[in-house]
């Protein structure tokens, strides 16, 4: 879509509208047009130039490769699919922390939540702050339980049984409740 047909969509639709949800949707799929073509075409050529070609595009992509890397098929070469999961990890690190360091300015704003229009999806508690809200968001971002050296210096059967006492975690559970 060229920024004029944008424009046009944009000043012709409603907010809330079906027609401001299609262009939104629209964008989204126009934007992640070249990670499910590389993926598809390219990437699954192990070893070829092609696949290296592939690889540094979906890397340059970002945020853009982490739908079409997550819904992909695994690949057939584990060093592909290894670095598939790398990739997707490093971008959604990267995204956490940048929205981490917008969040941490507002550690300091001591000022009631505003009310929330009805019907959203999310309603704050009542009396909470914005530093508040914050520390809540932040720690759900940056909360890690264990640095990937201190977990690797650990003997494979201790690794195992962090592994399976992790899946039986609450927060685990929690987040993939309705996968399990």
């Amino acid at each position: 879509m060229n920024p004029i047909e944008f424009s046009q969509r944009l000043f012709q639709s409603e907010p809330d509208s079906p027609e401001a949800a299609t262009l939104a949707r629209d964008l989204v799929e126009d934007a992640r047009f070249p990670a499910y073509l590389v993926l598809q075409r390219y990437l699954s050529i192990a070893g070829s130039p092609e696949q290296m070609k592939a690889k540094n595009v979906l890397a340059d992509l970002r945020e853009l490769a982490l739908v079409p890397l997550a819904g992909s098929a695994p690949l057939p070469d584990l060093d592909s699919e290894l670095w598939v999961m790398r990739t997707m990890v490093e971008e959604v690190v990267t995204f956490r922390q940048r929205a981490a360091s917008v969040l941490k300015g507002l550690l300091s704003n001591r000022r009631p939540v505003p009310p929330v229009l009805e019907g959203s999806a999310y309603q704050p508690p009542p009396g909470a702050r914005v530093c508040d809200m914050t520390y809540i968001l932040l720690h759900r971002l940056l909360h890690v339980e264990m640095s990937p050296s201190d977990y690797l210096g650990m003997l494979r059967a201790d690794r195992d049984k962090r592994i399976t006492e992790f899946q039986n975690s609450r927060v685990f559970r929690s987040e993939f409740e309705s996968q399990l």
